[in-house]
């Protein structure tokens, strides 16, 4: 399989297009809130995150209609949560029009070899179910900086994904 997809940290430079994510994503925000996601949601959660040591969010980036990376996704991530060796997937979101193409299973991918020994996703708001998975060791690349975390992390203009 061709990996198609980037990950990278977002930053409040980036609000806007994550709003326009989840303004592209209805059906999510209707099957967890029962309405469409509010205009300044992606603001609200951006203030949280920064206020939360060791959250960040990934985009995911596939190649737009003229080649250039397009934000078609989010990794909303806490690191070293519930322990410090793992990392927990708080939502994977890719937008409507591009879901069912594999790219939310090629970023979980990504993110999954450089997290040590354990990844875990919760899905609170639908079902308050826990569930993890051990990973292998290894490293994965995830372009760009941390946007909200002190979290030192290897290589030179690219970042092992944590």
């Amino acid at each position: 399989m061709t990996i198609l997809v980037t990950l990278r940290p977002l930053t409040a430079a980036d609000v806007p297009a994550v709003q326009a994510l989840y303004t592209a994503t209805p059906g999510w925000f209707g099957l967890i809130a029962g309405a469409p996601a509010p205009a300044e949601l992606a603001a609200h959660e951006y203030g949280e995150l920064c206020g939360q040591p060791g959250r960040t969010w990934l985009g995911l980036y596939i190649p737009g209609p003229a080649g250039a990376p397009t934000l078609n996704g989010l990794l909303d991530l806490r690191l070293a949560y519930p322990q410090t060796d793992w990392v927990t997937i708080g939502r994977l979101l890719v937008r409507e029009d591009q879901q069912r193409r594999g790219y939310g299973t090629q970023a979980y991918q990504l993110l999954g070899p450089g997290c040590g020994s354990k990844v875990t996703s919760t899905y609170a708001w639908t079902c308050r179910a826990r569930r993890s998975v051990r990973r292998p060791s290894g490293v994965s690349s995830v372009s760009g900086s941390p946007a909200s975390s002190n979290v030192s992390l290897p290589g030179t203009n690219r970042y092992a994904c944590w």
